[in-house]
């Protein structure tokens, strides 16, 4: 990041510092008048010429004499144009992506500051991560504890949750189920109407989304495996995940760890909060590439509540989204080990 940053700094000081080329000059204004002798031929651009010498106050000749100006310009009126426009100690520099990178940015900064901003723009205070004396393991093993133990995650069997979503304005039904070892069935629901649906099954699976259905490749399947798995926390490398402390930091006025969270490939990654008192995760944002494009999340857990017949296992009951698809997440029920039947997997 800070490479690109300084690369972009010192193309812009070139191009205030060094004339440009008689050739790359002519060809510009060679582009220009042919740009402007072809416009002529169309009323509507004519028009819109009216239209600009009214609307920004040009002079009544400003098109008249177009061509004349433009075979006048030299290579010392361009320098200057540039040296007069082109302020590269007063860029605006925005970067989007990983918070570890700003220790390295504050050099191109006039003042040593940065200034930080959320998903939509607006201000945000963020704290300095300090070191943590404790280990990824070891802040993992404080979670598990924290909702429910690893004796109440081995022994879930099933897991069923109902759910009500508001999305972009709209009231949404979810239904999720998952059973031991290998399914996955989920439904988002719109007026009583699927919307949505996906469900695995061990080695098979498909999705459905406005009456389309679309059986699932390996690689779909791949990447719903952790999803499927009750016990997924007690064995993330199992799915190729890794986690290494970034340091102790407050999020939402709580003291955190900072858990990376990151996939062999490197496609997903994510930084997660633990809560330092009570252990639970609080908040994740997390990078996902899917089909050339990132999709980031910002998510939001709280009201941790024990799940019926679940042995004291504990879900946050409400989910908060602010990432690009922005949704808010309220669970109405969950219960586990209702023996949940292989038909609601086909």
């Amino acid at each position: 990041t800070d490479s690109s940053i300084a690369e972009m700094m010192h193309e812009m000081n070139e191009i205030r510092n060094t004339p440009v080329s008689d050739e790359v000059l002519q060809n510009a204004l060679n582009y220009m008048a042919g740009k402007f002798a072809i416009g002529l031929e169309n009323p509507g651009t004519i028009a819109q010429y009216a239209i600009n010498v009214d609307r920004f106050n040009m002079p009544k000749d400003y098109y008249k004499n177009y061509l004349k100006n433009l075979s006048a310009i030299t290579v010392a009126d361009v320098q200057q144009t540039a040296q007069k426009y082109i302020l590269p100690e007063q860029a605006h520099i925005v970067v989007v992506g990983n918070q570890d990178e700003v220790v390295k940015l504050k050099r191109f900064s006039a003042d040593g500051s940065v200034n930080y901003y959320d998903n939509y723009g607006n201000p945000i205070e963020v704290a300095e991560t300090q070191a943590a004396d404790i280990s990824a393991q070891e802040v993992l093993d404080k979670y598990i504890n924290a909702i429910g133990g690893k004796a109440a995650i081995e022994g879930l069997k099933d897991l069923s949750i109902v759910a009500s979503i508001k999305q972009m304005g709209m009231d949404l039904k979810y239904v999720r189920k998952v059973a031991a070892p290998d399914k996955l069935k989920e439904v988002v629901e719109f007026n009583g109407q699927v919307a949505q649906k996906v469900v695995v099954n061990g080695e098979k699976g498909y999705m459905e989304a406005m009456g389309q259905r679309k059986d699932m490749t390996a690689d779909d399947l791949k990447e719903r495996a952790e999803e499927c798995d009750l016990q997924a926390d007690l064995h993330p490398k199992k799915y190729g995940i890794n986690y290494k402390v970034l340091g102790k930091e407050t999020q939402d006025g709580k003291e955190v760890y900072a858990l990376e969270k990151v996939s062999n490939d490197g496609k997903d990654r994510a930084v997660q909060y633990y809560d330092v008192n009570s252990g639970l995760l609080i908040k994740e944002i997390s990078n996902t590439e899917i089909q050339g494009q990132t999709i980031v999340s910002i998510k939001s857990f709280s009201d941790y509540k024990e799940v019926k017949n679940g042995n004291g296992f504990k879900t946050p009951f409400s989910i908060i989204d602010s990432g690009t698809q922005g949704m808010t997440i309220t669970i109405q029920s969950a219960k586990a080990n209702s023996d949940i039947k292989d038909s609601e997997f086909k």
